[in-house]
């Protein structure tokens, strides 16, 4: 009732957003055939410029369904609008991803390179395939990451993914401290995206665990004694001597 008062009481200019909004509720209920409806109008009322947000819309809802084709098909007509920009890549890219066809999405990404090649956000989805993707080493997502710095060394995103590398304790380029700095970057250059605080969160877990397992007896009798923990035992001796 909210959403047809919506509807009669906008714009017309404005009424396909009312459109997108019923048919995600429409969905998110179960009706299939009406949210496909209420999209095919949100297309039919949409301004020229707008029409790219309506074909991701329909993407997103038939990827949200498993028909995979139609959300393809949603995508290539996206392509085909007036004024469509990077973003229409970027959805691309991570619905291939999803659905777990990397080398479709790395085509995707390289093809959106070239058409906008200072685009930071193309740039870490290009890392983040290749780290999905690789044979465990870590070395073809780095240096996608090295080449990415170098074609835009201001985008937080980049030095975002570049930090998820060095995070990653599966590969040889394991480093807490190189995480830090990227991550250091990340916020510094980019503080808008929101990932490289929760890659921040997760890098304070990853200190506590390694302190935690450096003191285990066993880590002790095989590496020795961890620094800090002969910082505490000077301290220790200090105080009993006094």
């Amino acid at each position: 009732e909210s959403i047809g008062n919506a509807a009669l009481s906008c714009p017309k200019h404005l009424r396909w957003k009312v459109w997108l909004l019923a048919a995600r509720s429409e969905l998110w209920d179960g009706s299939v055939e009406t949210c496909r409806k209420l999209l095919a109008q949100a297309q039919f009322d949409a301004p020229s410029r707008v029409q790219v947000a309506v074909c991701i819309e329909r993407a997103r809802a038939e990827e949200f369904l498993d028909d995979l084709d139609e959300a393809r098909e949603a995508l290539q007509q996206a392509y085909a609008c007036e004024g469509h920009d990077w973003k229409v890549y970027l959805e691309h890219i991570f619905m291939e991803a999803r659905q777990g066809c990397l080398t479709v999405a790395k085509e995707v990404t390289l093809n959106a390179l070239e058409l906008h090649p200072g685009t930071g956000r193309l740039w870490s989805a290009l890392i983040a395939v290749e780290h999905s993707s690789d044979d465990g080493t870590g070395d073809v997502a780095l240096a996608a990451f090295h080449r990415a710095v170098r074609e835009v060394p201001k985008s937080g995103e980049v030095w975002c993914e570049g930090a998820r590398i060095f995070m990653n304790p599966m590969v040889s380029h394991f480093h807490l401290g190189r995480a830090f700095k990227c991550l250091e970057f990340a916020v510094h250059l980019t503080p808008q995206y929101g990932d490289s605080f929760l890659e921040l969160v997760r890098l304070r877990f990853l200190l506590e665990m390694r302190v935690r397992m450096r003191k285990h007896p066993l880590a002790v009798g095989l590496l020795g004694v961890p620094p800090e923990l002969q910082v505490q035992q000077k301290q220790e001796n200090s105080n009993n001597n006094q």
